[in-house]
């Protein structure tokens, strides 16, 4: 699974944490998206800080250039817990929304 579908996922979990399982299904697949993206920068921007500036730029140019496979592959071996990483920026952002929500 690329990243990006494990965090649209788990982005759908937070709908659902959150009861907004009321919202028509185009507002969830819209919220859904927009949490994704951020996310997705929020991993992406602690993966540059954990990489040398040389491997920055080779991520960002593959990013770039929208090369999403070659990208993860590059990620998983520069940074061998790039699972935890990708997991904890998830349960960070939850647990924000949930905070901001309450």
């Amino acid at each position: 699974m690329n990243p990006k579908e494990k965090i649209s996922i788990q982005c759908k979990d937070i709908i659902q944490e959150l009861n907004l399982e009321n919202l028509s299904e185009d507002e969830q697949v819209e919220m859904i998206s927009e949490m994704s993206d951020v996310v997705y920068e929020k991993i992406i921007l602690k993966i540059l800080e954990k990489l040398s500036d040389e491997d920055s730029v080779v991520l960002t140019n593959l990013l770039s250039a929208e090369k999403f496979d070659e990208a993860t592959d590059f990620i998983n071996e520069k940074i061998p817990n790039f699972e935890e990483v990708m997991d904890e920026e998830i349960t960070d952002f939850q647990d924000e929304l949930i905070k901001f929500s309450k």
